[in-house]
């Protein structure tokens, strides 16, 4: 989450924006002219959004002090969300991997086990799906039954997100005991090769 110092110097820096923008062109506005705005972040790899804006339409106050938060906010959710689906797709490429080597000649009993545990590992994942879903629904929603703050929301994906890493790792685990016990086809007592 970004800082208090940061959030104060981002919305110094597209105040000034405006500012400049909208003296430049308020003499003789005769055209119908959108402002547009690139939000790129460091914390997230290919994070880009852009932000279009009718200059015909109270340009200052729509993105002034008082609305600016709403602004960061929603660069803010999107951070996070861009994070989470991040792990997710590792977690299930993770998954992926696991259930590829347990396709192999893997010795029945270790094969049996890790099985088990490949299952478990992808209904935790599929709940963490449904749990991410549930967090985004609360922090949209306009009913104030549901809607969930901005911290709530992301001290809720960050729990996601550390279960998504912990699927990963799991995953990796089952896929590793899984290439150790790999025997030979046709190998009678299915031990040769296995430590």
């Amino acid at each position: 989450k970004r800082t208090a110092e940061q959030n104060e110097k981002f919305k110094i820096s597209l105040e000034n924006l405006i500012s400049d923008s909208t003296d430049q062109y308020t003499t003789k506005n005769t055209y119908d002219m959108i402002f547009n705005f690139r939000i790129v972040s460091d914390e997230v790899e290919n994070f880009k959004r852009e932000i279009q804006i009718d200059a015909d339409s109270t340009f200052p106050a729509q993105m002034g002090i008082g609305n600016l938060p709403g602004l960061l906010d929603t660069v803010e959710y999107n951070l996070e969300v861009e994070k989470c689906a991040a792990e997710r797709t590792a977690s299930y490429d993770a998954l992926g991997q696991a259930n590829d080597a347990l396709s192999q000649n893997v010795v029945p009993s270790v094969k049996e086990a890790q099985k088990a545990l490949y299952n478990a590992l992808y209904d935790r994942a599929v709940a963490n799906d449904s749990e991410v879903n549930t967090l985004r629904a609360n922090y949209l929603s306009t009913d104030p039954d549901t809607k969930i703050s901005l911290e709530e929301f992301i001290a809720g994906m960050a729990g996601c997100v550390a279960e998504y890493e912990a699927i990963a790792s799991e995953a990796e685990a089952i896929r590793d005991a899984a290439d150790e016990a790999v025997f030979v086809p046709g190998d009678v007592d299915g031990t040769d090769g296995v430590p």
